[in-house]
C-alpha cells in the first residue's frame, strides 16, 4: 500500500503532460476551391499570426484536369482512320497574384508533368479531351524553410516557405489570391499529340498547424494562497497563546474593574482537610 500515492503521482503527472502537449500545439483548417481554364484565380484564408506561431502548413490538391488535345490523324491504304492509344500527360503550378502585399504561395521547380492518364484517339484527328485525376499532399515546415524546398507526396520538388501562408499587411482588404496554371502535353503517345487547352476542377484543404500565442490574463483580487496560510498561521498562534494564558490565570479582567486576587489555600481547595482543625484539645 506504500507505493499507491506513488502510482497516483505517475499516473497524474502522465495526464498532465498529455493535456499539456495537446494544449501546446493547435490546428486551423481551411478550404478553398478552383475551377476554370488553366490560368484561373481563386483566394484562400492566410493564416492569422495573432494566433500564435506558425509551425507547418500541410496541402492536399484533389480534383481533375480535363486536357483537350489534338492527335494526329492515322489513316490506312484504304483510307479508314485506325484507331492507336495515346497519354496525356499533366501538372499543376500556383502562382501568387501580389505576394508582398497579399501574402500567398507559389510553388515551383515541379516535373514537367506530375499526373499522367492514358486515353484512346479514333484515328480521325479531331479533338479528344482526356480526363486526368489528380491527388497531391504537400508539408511545408522548419525543414523546408531551411533547405529552402520540399517534396510533395508525388515526388515533385516544391519551394514554398511558411511565411507564404502568413496574412501580409493588406490580407483584410484582398486575401490572397492564387493563379492556377494547367501544364498539359503528350506524355508517351504512338503519334504526335498536340494540347490545345484544359480546365481544372479541384479543392485545396489547408491545415495550420501552429503553437498558441500565451495568454495575458489581468491581476486577480483574490489573495495569494501563501499569504492566506501565513495570515491563518498567525490567526492559530495566537489563539493557542490566549488559551494557555486563560487556562493558567483565568479570563483577563475587563478595563477598569478590579483584578481578582488568588484565594486562599482553603478555598480554593475546599474538600482538602486541615489535619488540625481536628486535634483534641
Amino acid at each position: 500500500m506504500k507505493s499507491f500515492p506513488c502510482i497516483v503521482s505517475a499516473h497524474a503527472l502522465v495526464l498532465g503532460l498529455v493535456f499539456a502537449s495537446s494544449a501546446s500545439a493547435q490546428v486551423e483548417i481551411t478550404s478553398s476551391s478552383f475551377s476554370g481554364i488553366s490560368g484561373s484565380q481563386f483566394s484562400f484564408t492566410p493564416f492569422d499570426p495573432s494566433l500564435g506561431t506558425l509551425n507547418s502548413v500541410n496541402l492536399e490538391l484533389t480534383g481533375e484536369i480535363d486536357a483537350t488535345v489534338l492527335p494526329t490523324p492515322l489513316i490506312t491504304g484504304l483510307g479508314i482512320p485506325s484507331p492507336y492509344p495515346i497519354s496525356i500527360g499533366a501538372s499543376l503550378d500556383f502562382t501568387a497574384l501580389s505576394q508582398s502585399e497579399f501574402g500567398g504561395f507559389s510553388t515551383g521547380f515541379a516535373p514537367p508533368f506530375e499526373f499522367s492518364q492514358a486515353s484512346i484517339s479514333d484515328g480521325t484527328g479531331t479533338p479528344v479531351v482526356v480526363p486526368i485525376p489528380f491527388f497531391d499532399s504537400i508539408t511545408f515546415d522548419s525543414l523546408s524553410d531551411f533547405s529552402g524546398f520540399t517534396f510533395s507526396s508525388d515526388g515533385a520538388l516544391e519551394d514554398a516557405s511558411l511565411s507564404d501562408f502568413v496574412a501580409g499587411p493588406f490580407s483584410s482588404f484582398l486575401p490572397p489570391t492564387e493563379i492556377v496554371v494547367a501544364n498539359v502535353g503528350d506524355f508517351g503517345s504512338a503519334l504526335p499529340v498536340a494540347p490545345l487547352y484544359a480546365d481544372v476542377n479541384g479543392a485545396m484543404l489547408i491545415t495550420y498547424n501552429y503553437t498558441p500565442a500565451p495568454v495575458n490574463t489581468p491581476p486577480s483580487n483574490v489573495p495569494d494562497t501563501s499569504e492566506t496560510v501565513s495570515l491563518l498561521g498567525g490567526v492559530f498562534a495566537l489563539m493557542a497563546v490566549l488559551r494557555r494564558r486563560f487556562v493558567r490565570y483565568g479570563p483577563h479582567p475587563l478595563p477598569g474593574s478590579r483584578a481578582r486576587r488568588p484565594l486562599p489555600l482553603a478555598i480554593e481547595h475546599p474538600f482538602e482537610v486541615n489535619a488540625r482543625a481536628f486535634r483534641p484539645y
